[in-house]
This record gives structure tokens, sequence and C-alpha cells, in this order.
């Protein structure tokens, strides 16, 4: 044989080489160029070489000629997409003989999509070559069909003797091969004398076909047969000649069954303790089961509620809409859970519940059976209506805090107080104009309601102080934003509330208080209410100053709009005035 240098050593790791080793199949990895990398302690036996010797020859060298090329071109028409071949080939032994052996080559490709290696699982089947070309020259066609079935069959006389048994049976009872000749129950039942009650013996007195199922063994090993027997005619005479008997292994089939009723008897466990009401209808709307949360719910024993219409249980005024559902439903239409459906108790109570449906089908896609799930939306009502009453309330006492505040705010400074209701107007009116959620319009518009709130800590001397103020009097008026965050926090006002006041004093680009945030730095509602507190600041007469024109402070606002303030709010305040927005 060739022998190649190695491109690169091919070392399998110890683990692997002693499973491949252990292996009673040949195992075969090779360069596409043929030259074998590793073989197995099997293969090596079959060329009666040390593997060492093996390895490093080209793997084509050991077919026939015929199969070289077959061989070739099978592995190198291998993709990525598909790696994997089987090939039949004739190997030539050292002692000259040729063997068939049936091979499974897998390439293996690197990130290139080219061929590195292949590995080839292999299994000597010369044997089974030769009892196939022995049983094409003995057997009728016929015989060949029989043969090629995975149940067995054979064919008993009146004697109880197997004159013919296919591949299948044989393989059944490879102890006792050749069957023919033997009575059948020597081989297939181990007595000495016939059974007293057989499907063969069954059919050989009554000419009628028969059929049993037998259990061989006990325990996991256990094996299921069943067997089928039928009479044999004489084609000239057309009286019996024996029995056909067919043998099948329902072992897998058994299991399947025992399984699904297995699971069967756990789904009717886990639909009838389901914590859910159930009931099953039929396309008519007649119950065809309930499970115990529904009887639990409705007040009704399954006895008082299986063959009676589900519209039964419905509130009167809702049946015609639920039957129009219902139909709806069966026609295909998409539609929504019925999510405010009342249904009637025994007792006369009425009860909501959420309603979902689903569909069981036939082969044909045809609606059999309506499963329906009901959920007691009670308590779930009765929760949502005690939250909707503490929101309402604690929205009561929110309101109620903020008026005080503003009055105590309008006895101490009458310019702060009308000041916050003016903000308050003309932030959540450009609020809408952004299309704001109306959740995020009411947090702004109590953030502007107290956004002042901190100059109570601030003497009202300086507030309408009417000069230029000292350093340290501007300092303390800027306190009145970290003062104004601190009161709020302590008596309970909204996180979204208070983020909101603590920045209404930032400017986009940096140049605000206190802590000089920039752009998205800000959120949309503190931006909102820093441009509508400069806004009414500036239209409205301050001791120290008097009030400019709306044209000024548009102008001011136009020509700092994405520089101190948020271009989209500067850009809806413009169009708010300009459609002739006023301060009530």
């Amino acid at each position: 044989m060739r022998s190649r240098a190695l491109p690169y050593p091919w070392i399998p790791d110890p683990g692997w080489r002693q499973l491949a080793d252990g292996l009673p199949v040949f195992l075969c990895r090779s360069l596409p160029d043929g030259t074998i990398l590793f073989v197995n302690k099997a293969l090596a036996a079959r060329f009666k070489k040390p593997a060492e010797e093996i390895v490093g020859t080209v793997l084509y060298d050991y077919l026939s000629p015929e199969f070289r090329t077959k061989v070739k071109d099978a592995i190198a028409g291998l993709t990525p997409e598909k790696p994997e071949c089987v090939v039949e080939e004739e190997d030539i032994l050292p002692d000259g003989k040729r063997h068939w052996s049936r091979w499974i080559n897998r390439a293996e490709f690197d990130e290139a999509r080219r061929m590195v290696s292949c590995l080839a699982t292999g299994w000597d089947i010369t044997a089974a070559k030769r009892r196939e070309k022995e049983r094409w020259r003995r057997l009728e066609i016929l015989a060949e069909i029989v043969s090629s079935l995975t149940d067995g069959v054979c064919v008993v006389d009146h004697c109880l003797t197997i004159v013919f048994a296919n591949v299948a049976q044989e393989s059944r009872h490879g102890r006792q091969a050749p069957l023919v000749g033997k009575k059948c129950y020597e081989v297939f039942h181990g007595r000495k004398s016939p059974c007293e009650v057989c499907p063969v013996r069954t059919t050989l007195a009554t000419g009628l076909p028969a059929k049993e199922t037998v259990k061989i063994g006990n325990g996991a090993g256990a094996v299921w047969r069943e067997i089928r027997t039928f009479p044999l005619a004489d084609r000239v005479t057309g009286k019996m000649s024996g029995v056909i008997e067919v043998v099948r292994d329902v072992t897998e089939e058994r299991r399947i069954q025992e399984t699904l009723r297995q699971r069967e008897t756990r789904l009717e466990a886990l639909w009838e303790e389901a914590p859910v009401a159930y009931h099953l209808v039929d396309t008519q709307g007649t119950i065809v089961a309930v499970n115990r949360a529904e009887e639990t719910l409705l007040g009704y024993s399954r006895e008082e509620m299986v063959g009676r219409s589900i519209f039964d249980f419905v509130a009167p005024e809702q049946v015609e809409e639920a039957r129009s559902r219902f139909a709806a439903k069966l026609a295909g239409q998409e539609m929504p859970p019925a999510e405010n459906r009342f249904y009637v108790r025994k007792n006369g109570t009425r009860i909501p519940v959420s309603v979902r449906d689903t569909f069981e089908k036939d082969a044909e896609g045809r609606v059999v059976l309506v499963r329906s799930q009901m959920v007691d939306l009670t308590k779930e009502r009765t929760l949502a209506e005690t939250a909707r009453k503490h929101v309402a309330q604690m929205r009561t006492i929110m309101e109620a805090m903020i008026a005080t505040i503003s009055r105590i705010a309008a006895l101490r400074d009458p310019y702060t107080a009308g000041h916050q209701r003016r903000v308050t107007q003309l932030a959540c009116a450009i609020a809408r104009s952004l299309g704001l959620p109306q959740e995020k319009i009411e947090c702004l518009r109590v953030a502007s309601l107290l956004h002042d709130i901190g100059k109570f800590h601030v003497p009202s001397e300086i507030l309408s102080k009417p000069g230029v103020l000292l350093p340290v009097e501007r300092a303390l008026v800027k306190s009145h934003v970290e003062l104004g965050t601190q009161l709020l926090s302590s008596v309970g006002v909204p996180a979204e509330v208070i983020a909101i006041v603590s920045q209404h004093h930032e400017r986009l680009d940096g140049s605000g208080y206190p802590e000089g945030r920039r752009g998205r730095e800000i959120g949309q509602e503190a931006r909102i209410l820093a441009l509508a507190d400069v806004v009414e600041a500036m239209v409205s007469h301050r001791p120290y100053r008097p009030a400019y024109s709306v044209s000024e402070v548009m102008a001011h606002i136009q020509s700092n709009a994405g520089v101190l303030f948020d271009p989209a709010a500067a850009e809806a305040c413009l169009r708010l005035f300009e459609e002739g927005f006023a301060f009530g």
C-alpha cells in the first residue's frame, strides 16, 4: 500500500480512542485525498494489520478497482449542506478475498467550507449479501415480498410443521434457525406438545381467520406480539393446505397506548382539580362536561348541567349577544375574550366572569368541541373598585393640600401665588399641544402649582425687593428649588412631581441651576415648566421691574429656542399665543 506523510498529526482524545476501539463497527478518519488518519481496532483486525501501519496509507487502495471511483465521487460530492452519504463497497483483504461492507461517510468542513476530513463508520455485510443473493436465486417473487416484511410470517401445515418462515420470523428465533421442518409449538413456545388453544389450531379447525395478543416475559423487558392466522388454500383443489401465521411486535404500540392512557388520566385529573372553571360544549352550545370548579362557581351539580345549553346560565339580557359571539367564533372570526359576561348561579346571584374559548378540531379542521375557561372576576373587580376609591381619596387629599399651600402662599406673597396658577395654565396648554399623555399632564399640573413652594423659606423682603439683589440674596432665592424638593419629599408627594420641581430652573445649555443639567438630562415635563415659568414671569409686573410686552417675550423665547428652552415646547408656546392664548 502507498503511504503518505501526514500534513498534520491527528491524535484522538484517549477517551474517544478507547470508545472507538471498543465498538464492534469499523471506524476510519481520512483526509479528502483518502490519506488515512485513524482506524479503530475492529477495522485494523479486518485487514490483519496494526493500526499504525494502516495510518498514512490511502483508503482507496483497499477497495476493489471497480468501486474506487464510485467511493471517491461519493465523498467528493459531500457539502456542508449535505455532509453525509452511505456507500456499499467491496474490500480486498490481505488474503485476496473480497468482502462487502456498508459505510456511512460524514465529512467535516472548515469555516471556508473546505473539507478537512471524513469520518466513516462501517460494518461487514458480506454474509447479508450472500444470503440476499441466495434468496433471490431460490425464492419466487412472492416469497421475496413476504420475506421483506418486518412482521414475522410463516406457513404451518396440518401437522403443525413449519414449511416456510420469512427473514423477520427467522431473526426473532435465531437460536432455533432454520425454522423450516420444526414444529411451531417447539420453536415458538418451547413445548413438547401442541398448545391446547392457539390461533393456528383455531383456523385449522374452523377455516376462518383468528387473532390473539400474547405477552412474552415480565417487567420492563416484556414484549407483546399480535398473532393473526389465515387459511392457506391449495391453488388446484381449493382445500386448505395449511395456515399462514403473521406475527407483529406490538410492544411499542402497547407502550404508546399505555402512555396515552396515563396521560389522559393525568389530563382528566388536571381538568377535574383545576382551580379555574372549565366546561366543554358541542357546536350547538350543549354542555358535554364540566369540572369541579365550575360546579362550585355556579352552584349546580354536573348532572344538572350536562345536556343543557350553556346559554341557560348566561344573564338573560346577554344571551343573544353570547349566542352571536359563539356563532362568529365557530365561523372562524377572531373575537376578543368576553370580559364583561355575567352568569347566573343556582341561587339567583349574578357573577362577572371572563370567558376564553379553545377549539378542538377533527382531521379535516372542523370544530367538534369548544373548551371554555371561566374566571370569576368578582374579587378582581372588588379590588379594582377599592383601588379606584383609594386613588380618588388620595387625589382629594392632594388637591386639598395644594389648595391650602396656595392660600398660604397668597397670604405671604401674592406675586408667587398668582404666578404658580398662571404658570400651571400655560404649562398644561403646552403639554396638551405636544400630545403628552393625560397622566403626564396631571403630574405637570401638580408640579406647576407647587414649583415655587421652596420660597416659603425665603424672606418676603428679598422676594419683593425693588432693587438689584446682592449675591447672598440671589443665592438664597436660588435655594428655593432644593428647599421645595425637600419639603415635597417630606409630605409624600409622588417622585414624578418632585423630579419636575427639582429641574424647573435647569436650561438646555447647562446654564441653569441647581445641578447644571443639559439637554435630555432634563425631563420633558420640567423643560415645559421652565418655559412656562419664564414666559409668565416676563409678562407679569414685579416690584423690581415693569412687565414685558407679549411680543418682547415671544421674541426672547424664539431667539433662545434650542439654547435655553426646549425647541418643541417653544414652538408650541409661540403657536398658542399666535392663536390667542391669554392667562386667565
